[in-house]
């Protein structure tokens, strides 16, 4: 291989991996997409109700809600709640809906 053509490749490799060459390409603009989209409702998330991020960076760190509940050292309703709460807010965020308030804790 010469020097001047390094890094160049044949219109019979390309038509040979066109196929895998799309899917990767696709496969890649997707995983963009979701990226875009996941900052896009970390921000949503952080204007209308912040206290619902540690959860997310949670289970983003544990991979499972089970081990995001110990990972936050919180009880198992009090992450039950706020996992709700971030299911509303993801309802809200992709359907362009106003975000109700949260009700306050109860009082004894």
């Amino acid at each position: 291989m010469d020097g001047e053509n390094w890094g160049q490749v044949d219109d019979e490799f390309c038509h040979a991996h066109s196929e895998q060459l799309r899917k990767t390409t696709e496969r890649l603009e997707k995983q963009g997409r979701d990226r875009q989209r996941i900052v896009e409702f970390s921000h949503f998330a952080w204007r209308e109700d912040s206290s619902v991020l540690p959860v997310v960076g949670a289970i983003f760190a544990t991979g499972t809600r089970g081990d995001a509940a110990g990972f936050l050292r919180t009880t198992d309703a009090t992450f039950a709640r706020m996992c709700n709460r971030l299911r509303q807010l993801g309802r809200c965020f992709e359907n362009g809906e106003t975000v109700p308030r949260q009700r306050g804790p109860y009082k004894k």
